[in-house]
């Protein structure tokens, strides 16, 4: 008799799926700087930070090559693109980490 069907876990006792090492390598490249392999992970506090960091970054370089260089708006994106730079150095050192965890401490997959 095949009991599977007739109990629906909820809460704790629900089975848990481990997220991928590779979907978190490719949110973090495409949307790393907002936070987006953080909230995958789990770890939303990271996740938000993550997005703050990206805007006080992007706003502060902005600011300072907008009244420093030329006043264009152009000068925000490489802010942006510093923030990308960034996002990136951190992610080569995720890619070749042995053991990461997601927030429920399961190895990533």
């Amino acid at each position: 008799m095949d009991v599977t069907h007739a109990f629906q876990a909820f809460g704790e006792n629900a089975l848990y799926r481990s997220k991928t090492k590779k979907a978190a390598c490719i949110l973090g490249f495409l949307l790393g700087p907002f936070g987006a392999m953080y909230f995958y992970l789990g770890y939303k506090l990271m996740g938000w930070i993550e997005c703050i960091a990206t805007v006080l970054v992007t706003a502060i370089t902005g600011l300072l090559l907008f009244f420093l260089v030329s006043q264009t708006w152009l000068m925000f994106l490489v802010g942006v693109g510093l923030a990308y730079l960034i996002n990136s150095i951190f992610m080569i050192f995720f890619v070749f980490s042995l053991s990461v965890k997601d927030a429920n401490g399961e190895l990533l997959r």
